[in-house]
């Protein structure tokens, strides 16, 4: 069925996809992404998709879940679904400049273009996350140490599949947002951490009475809605008791671990999701349609790669 989105958090349903890879031993990778947009130099949005670099890590073929609709003047939803599909050899991906920081970026662009070629008449609906609403540090500053949080992915891989919609999961912040957690542009928190919930966007949701300032008792009635940041990974306690910091896992298939998770996860903060959107700009905004312009790829384009994607033999 086809749902209407109102509030903040309903169109969340629209921008936070299911996404899955292609390994080369045949096994599935299961990870979460968001929709944001980068504007060309025309005034058109360029859609990208935010996640973890180790989500997309040896992806042969990618595979994004999109709700579809009717193409016409206002693209509205028609209550049906598909996957957006792509070789990891013609999916562009542009990784975040601090090698350090898990984030990447996938163009969408592409993979679109691709899908309405093959379904002529037909349009794909999601929303985007605009910049005004991914919080800067002057406004992580301002929150608390201990903000309510809403995560929103795929834990586990489970997620609304008849609707094709993620889940929305609450924690709590466990160190301050605006502050360099171990020295890293990151924050802990106090949440459930997955497989398949890396990539998911951390929100401050909130409505009601809001303190109008921090430190005073003065209330108000409102509502604050912003992107903290991204899940990545989180610290596991192994069989021999050592505590290890590692990323979430993205495998597909039911696993047993051995070793104990501790209830906390690592969100990379907001502001390397704007430091990421200002490198696209930079690469792909400001150029015109018929500019060419060199593109890094999930799959290096090596002879052997070209040759087993397309059976040509490349000198």
């Amino acid at each position: 069925m086809s749902w209407n989105a109102i509030t903040p958090s309903e169109l969340l349903l629209y921008c936070v996809k299911r996404v899955e890879g292609d390994l080369p031993d045949g096994s599935r990778s299961v990870g979460t992404g968001y929709i944001c947009g980068v504007e060309k130099a025309d005034g058109a949005a360029i859609p990208v998709l935010i996640t973890n670099k180790h989500v997309v890590k040896d992806v042969q073929h990618l595979r994004v879940f999109m709700h579809t609709a009717v193409a016409t003047a206002e693209t509205v939803p028609d209550g049906g679904h598909t996957f957006l599909e792509s070789p990891g050899l013609l999916t562009p991906i542009i990784m975040h400049p601090d090698c350090t920081v898990d984030l990447c970026a996938i163009l969408l662009g592409p993979m679109v273009n691709l899908w309405k070629q093959a379904n002529p008449g037909r349009a794909v609906f999601y929303k985007i996350l605009t910049e005004n609403l991914i919080m800067k540090n002057n406004e992580l500053e301002l929150l608390d140490v201990a903000e309510q949080v809403l995560m929103v992915g795929c834990p586990n891989g489970i997620w609304d599949e008849h609707n094709g919609f993620p889940l929305f999961r609450r924690g709590v912040t466990a160190s301050h947002p605006g502050l360099n957690f171990q020295g890293r542009p990151e924050f802990a928190l106090d949440i459930g951490v997955y497989s398949g919930s890396s990539g998911s966007p951390v929100f401050l949701i909130e409505s009601g009475l809001i303190r109008t300032k921090k430190g005073e008792n003065n209330f108000t009635a409102g509502s604050r809605f912003g992107m903290l940041g991204t899940l990545w990974g989180g610290p596991r306690i192994n069989e021999r008791g050592e505590l290890k910091i590692e990323p979430v896992p993205t495998g597909a298939a039911i696993a047993i671990e051995t070793g104990v998770r501790m209830h906390l996860g690592y969100a990379i903060k907001a502001t390397e999701t704007l430091r990421l959107l200002q490198v696209v700009t930079e690469r792909f905004g400001r150029v015109a349609g018929a500019d060419p312009i060199a593109v890094e790829t999930l799959v290096p384009p090596t002879p052997e790669a070209i040759y087993k994607a397309t059976g040509l033999m490349v000198p």
